[in-house]
């Protein structure tokens, strides 16, 4: 459930973020039609969050960096990026409530992310089973094979490609798994 939110907030700032700079200059003097409080994981941001024309617009920098997201600001655009997880929980120095709740989202949100392939990975290859029924079934795919085709090879590579992010999630998992055991034992 976290995971579902944080994964909300991040793509909605992203989008925010887009819908912001399509926007560009014809945000100035518009009128804000609404300020609302944002909360993450039952923790209030500092600001709040502003309704301009039906749109929410977050403080970017403060929401990002409470789900777990490196916020910085060059050239006139502001950069989201996911911190390299287990760089970010070495630097943890002190085990506190908030180092090891980083720890969880990011937890969460690598679960996520292999849940969400592992559903891809099934969708993709019950395509290829119907598509090669399809080619033993239709008359106009006589003599051909489903196998044979470039379409076969990229749905095979793209499934090869989610098991290797999800082999390298799990390794990140049970590194961010040990660090979350570190920081628990030293409190």
């Amino acid at each position: 459930m976290k995971k579902g939110i944080i994964v909300t907030i991040a793509v909605s700032l992203l989008l925010a973020g887009s819908v912001a700079g399509a926007a560009g200059s014809s945000l100035i003097g518009k009128k804000v039609a609404k300020e609302v409080q944002i909360e993450v994981d039952g923790k209030k941001t500092k600001n709040q969050a502003v309704i301009i024309d039906g749109v929410t617009y977050a403080p970017v920098r403060e929401v990002g960096e409470i789900t777990g997201f490196t916020v910085t600001y060059k050239g006139g655009v502001v950069r989201m990026n996911s911190t390299n997880d287990t760089q970010e929980a070495a630097k943890v120095s002190e085990p506190t409530t908030e180092s090891v709740g980083k720890i969880d989202n990011l937890l969460a949100g690598k679960q996520k992310e292999i849940q969400i392939n592992e559903e891809d990975i099934k969708k993709r290859e019950a395509a290829i089973e119907k598509s090669i029924k399809s080619y033993e079934t239709f008359e106009i795919y006589k003599g051909l094979k489903y196998e044979d085709s470039d379409a076969y090879k990229g749905d095979l590579k793209y499934i090869e490609d989610l098991k290797g992010k999800n082999e390298t999630l799990t390794k990140e998992i049970a590194e961010l798994e040990r660090q979350k055991a570190e920081l628990s034992a030293n409190k």
